[in-house]
C-alpha cells in the first residue's frame, strides 16, 4: 500500500485489496476534504466461460458453469438451468423447485457464516482475523463453523459435494436425497436455525459506521417466496422487468482499467444490489422467525446502512420427482434469473445462434460527486493512521503471490470439461461420513477434479486399500476436519501443497508442534479457509488432536477437470507410505 500526502490532498493506493472475492486494487484521491476520483481496478484475468459453452452439448452448462466460482457454484448452475428450461418449455414439479432452494439455503449458509465469523467480525471485534479472535471468543467461532458446517452437510446431500456439487441436471438432479437421508440432517439444521438468530443478534451488536446510501434497489421478486432460485426484477422505484429483458434495461460495458464489466440501469449512473436492496423490496416475504428477528436487530421495513445485512434461515424441502427436461429441440434464446452471492445475482446464460453469454453481478461506476461513499471515504481518511484499520477502512492485503503454475490450454472441446459425475463417484463418497471416534484418523483432503489438488484425496484411497480397517475421510472443504477428530486421536491429514517445490515431493510436518507455512497451504480463496489456518484455528480453540501430521505432496497444476499430473501420481505411493509409518509409529516423530 503506498498512502502520499501532498499539499491539501490525499493519494490512497491499495496494490492488492485483502477480503474481497476476486483480484482488485483502488486508488482514491481527496481534494479539499472530498473524495474527488475513485478508481476500482479488477485484475484477476478473464476465464473465457461463454467460449468454453460454445457448441457443448445442452446437458452441459450446468457442469461447467459451476466452476466459475468456488462460493457461489449454485448460482452458476440454477441459472444455466433455468435458462434452458425456458427455452425446452419445461417448468419443474413443485418438489423439485424446493430442493433446489435447500440446496441453495445450503450455499448462503456455508459461505455467509464464513463471511460473517472469520472475515467480517474480527474487523468489528478488534482483531487481524479470525485465529486471534478465537483466543478470546472461542464459542463464536465455533458458532460459525458449526452454521458453515451445516451448509457444507447440505450441499453435499443435494448437490453430491459442498464444492462445485456436481448433482445438478437441466430439469432435475441426477440423484435424489432419501427420506432417510433428509430425516438425519434435520437435527443440525435446527440447531444452526438457532445459531442464525444468535448470528442476527451478535452482527447486530456490532457498532457500525453511520453511512446512508441513496441510491435505487433492485432486486429479483419471486411468487414463492424469499427470492432464491428465480424471479422476475424489481427496483425500489417501482420499475420491474422480467428477466428476459434484462439486456433493454441493464447496459453492460467495459473500463480499461478493470476487467469486470460495469452496468448501468436504464441510463442511471448508480444502482444498487444486494442484501439490503433484496430485504428492502422483499421483507414482507420472510418467514414470521426472520422478521421477528430483523425486527429485533433493528432494521424496520428498509436499511440503507450498507454495513448491515440481513440473513434468513433456510427451510424444508421433501423432493418426490427427479423427472428431466421436455424437448431440448426447442433450445432458442433462453434466459434465467437467480439470487447468488456476494450480491441479488441476476446471472443468466442466454443461448443466442450457438453462443452463449454469461451476466454477474456488475461493477456499479460511482462517479457522482454527491455519492455518500465518497463523503464516508474522505471523513475516514482524515482519522488518524491508527484508527483506519477497521471496518470502514480501506484494508491493504499482502503483495500479490506468484501465480500457481499453469496447466495446459483449455480448449472448448476439450475432453476435461465433460460432466465430472460421469467419471467420478461423486455421489456417495466411498469413505465419507460422520465424526469417527478411532484412536488413528486418517483425512484426504483435495477436490477429485481439480488436477494435483485431488491428490490427498488419492492418498487417502490407496491408504485404505492397503490397510483394511483403518478409519478414513474425504473432505472438498479442510474445515470440515475440525469436527472429524477427538482431541485423544492420532490424525493424518493428506493433502497438496503448493511452495515452489519440485512437484511429487513429500512434506511431513508434526502439526502440533509447529505451524504449517501459510503460502503452502492458503486458503483457494478469500472466501474459504485453507489448511493451515483450519489448524491454527484449532489451536486457538483448543481442539487440536493429541498427534497431528500433516503429508503433503507438492503439486504442479490445479486446472480444472485435469486428471492428477503424471510426477505428482507417481509420488501417491510413497505419500501412502509415509501415512502409513506415521500409523506404526503413534508416539514417534513424523
Amino acid at each position: 500500500m503506498t498512502h502520499k500526502l501532498t499539499q491539501g490532498d490525499h493519494v490512497l493506493h491499495v496494490d492488492n485489496l485483502a477480503r474481497v472475492e476476486g483480484e482488485g486494487s483502488m486508488h482514491v484521491v481527496v481534494k479539499d476534504g472530498l473524495v474527488a476520483d475513485v478508481e476500482l481496478q479488477i485484475f484477476e484475468p478473464p476465464r473465457f466461460f461463454e467460449a468454453f459453452l460454445r457448441g457443448r452439448a445442452w446437458t452441459e452448462p450446468p457442469d461447467i458453469t459451476a466452476r466459475i466460482c468456488g462460493i457461489c457454484p449454485v448460482a452458476y448452475q440454477m441459472s444455466s438451468c433455468l435458462a434452458i428450461e425456458s427455452a425446452c418449455g419445461v417448468t419443474v414439479p413443485e418438489e423439485l423447485r424446493l430442493l433446489r432452494r435447500l440446496l441453495y439455503c445450503g450455499e448462503w449458509i456455508e459461505s455467509h457464516a464464513l463471511h460473517i465469523y472469520l472475515l467480517h467480525a474480527p474487523d468489528f471485534l478488534g482483531y487481524p482475523g479470525a485465529i486471534e479472535m478465537a483466543a478470546d471468543h472461542g464459542p463464536v467461532v465455533e458458532r460459525g463453523l458449526r452454521l458453515k458446517k451445516a451448509g457444507n452437510a447440505l450441499m453435499t446431500l443435494v448437490g453430491g459435494r459442498a464444492i462445485h456439487p456436481v448433482n445438478v441436471r437441466v430439469g432435475g438432479f441426477y440423484r435424489l436425497p432419501t427420506p432417510q437421508e433428509l430425516r438425519g440432517i434435520r437435527p443440525a439444521l435446527e440447531r444452526a436455525r438457532d445459531d442464525a438468530v444468535e448470528t442476527v443478534r451478535l452482527v447486530a451488536g456490532f457498532d457500525f459506521p453511520d453511512m446512508v446510501q441513496h441510491q435505487e434497489y433492485v432486486a429479483l421478486r419471486s411468487p414463492h417466496g424469499y427470492p432464491l432460485e428465480g424471479g422476475s426484477v424489481v427496483t425500489s422505484t417501482g420499475r420491474a422487468f422480467e428477466v428476459a429483458d434484462f439486456g433493454t434495461h441493464v447496459v453492460e460495458e467495459h473500463v480499461a482499467r478493470s476487467n469486470a464489466l460495469h452496468a448501468r440501469l436504464d441510463d442511471q449512473e448508480l444502482y444498487v444490489v444486494g442484501p439490503l436492496a433484496r430485504y428492502a423490496l422483499n421483507h414482507d416475504q420472510l418467514g414470521p422467525l426472520a422478521q421477528e428477528a430483523a425486527r429485533d436487530a433493528g432494521l424496520g421495513d428498509e436499511c440503507r446502512n450498507p454495513f448491515q445485512s440481513d440473513r434468513r434461515p433456510c427451510r424444508r424441502a421433501g423432493p418426490r420427482d427427479r423427472r428431466g427436461p421436455a424437448d431440448h429441440r426447442r433450445l432458442g434464446r433462453c434466459r434465467g434469473a437467480v439470487r447468488g452471492r456476494p450480491a441479488a445475482r441476476r446471472d443468466r446464460v442466454r443461448r443466442d445462434r450457438g453462443a452463449a453469454r454469461i451476466a454477474v453481478p456488475p461493477l456499479r461506476a460511482r462517479r457522482g460527486r454527491h455519492d455518500p461513499r465518497r463523503h464516508h471515504r474522505a471523513a475516514h481518511l482524515a482519522e488518524p493512521a491508527e484508527h483506519r484499520g477497521g471496518p470502514a477502512g480501506v484494508r491493504a492485503g499482502p503483495p500479490r503471490p506468484p501465480a500457481r503454475r499453469a496447466g495446459p490450454a483449455v480448449r472448448a472441446g476439450d475432453s476435461q470439461l465433460r460432466p465430472v459425475h460421469l467419471l467420478c463417484d461423486a455421489l456417495p463418497r466411498p469413505h465419507g461420513g460422520g465424526p469417527v471416534t478411532g484412536q488413528v484418523l486418517v483425512i484426504g483432503l483435495g477436490n477429485p477434479d481439480r488436477g494435483d489438488d485431488a491428490v490427498g484425496v488419492a492418498v487417502a484411497r490407496e491408504v485404505a486399500a492397503e490397510r483394511v480397517g483403518v478409519n478414513v475421510l474425504e473432505f472438498d472443504d479442510p474445515s470440515e476436519a475440525l469436527d472429524a477428530w477427538d482431541p485423544e486421536d492420532t490424525v493424518i491429514l493428506t493433502d497438496a501443497i503448493s511452495s515452489g517445490g519440485v512437484p511429487g515431493d513429500i512434506h511431513i510436518i508434526d502439526a502440533v508442534a509447529q505451524k504449517l507455512p501459510a503460502g503452502g497451504w492458503a486458503a483457494g480463496g478469500t472466501h474459504a479457509l485453507g489448511l493451515a489456518a483450519v489448524v491454527e484455528l484449532a489451536r486457538s480453540l483448543g481442539r487440536l488432536p493429541r498427534r497431528l501430521v500433516v503429508v503433503g505432496v507438492e503439486a504442479a497444476q490445479f486446472a480444472h477437470g485435469a486428471p492428477l499430473s503424471e510426477t505428482v501420481a507417481t509420488a501417491v505411493p510413497a505419500a501412502a507410505v509415509a501415512v502409513l509409518d506415521a500409523i506404526d509409529d503413534p508416539d514417534g516423530a513424523p
